[in-house]
């Protein structure tokens, strides 16, 4: 399973206004983590003019987890 991590950006001013996992950008958001998802596929559709966000692929949480089993 890949990780991903955001980086919400106010339109407007371009001020970074959330950054981290989608749990952490919704609680920096004070939503739902259901309305942060959302907020995300509207935003990909080109549906949401209030903010931008960038989404990274940081890798797969298996292969760390197996990684550091290894240690």
């Amino acid at each position: 399973m890949l990780r991903k991590y955001y980086t919400v950006y106010r339109k407007k001013d371009d001020e970074i206004i959330a950054q981290g996992t989608s749990k952490e950008c919704a609680e920096q958001m004070n939503r739902p983590l259901t309305s942060f998802y959302s907020c995300v596929s509207k935003n990909r559709l080109g549906r949401v003019n209030t903010y931008d966000i960038l989404v990274e692929e940081l890798g797969d949480i298996e292969d760390e987890f197996n990684e550091k089993s290894l240690e």
